[in-house]
This record gives C-alpha cells, structure tokens and sequence, in this order.
C-alpha cells in the first residue's frame, strides 16, 4: 500500500490516517480507568503490533517509523496519572518472573517484553523533563 500511495503522492495522508488510528487506539487504552491494571500490557502488546506494521508494511520507513513514535508519545502523556507507576509495576513482575523462571524460551519472550517497557519508560522519561 506504501508503494501504491507514494506513486500517486498521498505518503502525507497515509501517514496522517495512520497518525489518527495510534492516537485514537491509544486513547481507548490509556483512559479505561476501569483496565488500570491492564493498561501497561495493553499498551506493550499495542506498541508491538505497531511495530509489526512498521516492519512489515512500511519496509521500517523512518518517517512512518517517528509518526508512530511521535503518536505514541502523545498517547503516554494523555493520563495526569503518573504512567511510570504502572510502568515500574509491570517492570517489578517480569523482574520477579525472569528471576523464577526455568525456561529459556520464557527468558527470551520476557526480555522482549522488558525492552518495551523500557522503550515506553524512555518516553515518559524524556517528556517529563
């Protein structure tokens, strides 16, 4: 689709829609006050898909790569509630996982889970200064 919209000159609206859609869906997440506990994972399973469409639809094109960016920072600091709370949270399990797991594999899938934290944790990081 990337390759269809930038030989009729529309990247600009494909990047905007996308824009909209993280922004929206990441909205939903972020303001369910009633999914607290859940939001974090939430927003880690919704970052990877993005990243997913990133590599796997826009060939990991650097402009859509900072529209994600971009709205997903946008996203993290919707909440006047202090993210990085839930963020330390969600860290403070997998930590707790990763130091009682046997399994290899599950060491593998968690450190991959803990590297979107600190991806997210890097947001607010940089945001609140």
């Amino acid at each position: 689709m990337q390759t269809l919209f930038s030989r009729v000159n529309a990247l600009e609206s494909l990047r905007q829609a996308l824009s909209s859609y993280v922004r929206k869906t990441g909205q939903k997440i972020v303001m369910d006050e009633e999914k607290d506990k859940d939001m974090v994972q939430s927003l880690l399973d919704f970052k990877a898909s993005l990243d997913i469409i990133w590599e796997e639809s826009f060939y990991k094109n650097e402009s859509f790569g900072n529209t994600i960016k971009d709205s997903f920072e946008h996203l993290i600091n919707l909440r006047q509630v202090s993210n990085s709370d839930f963020l330390d949270y969600c860290l403070s399990l997998l930590l707790i996982i990763l130091l009682s797991c046997k399994s290899n594999i599950l060491i593998i899938v968690e450190m991959s889970t803990l590297n979107y934290n600190c991806e997210i944790e890097k947001f607010i990081f940089y945001n609140n200064l």
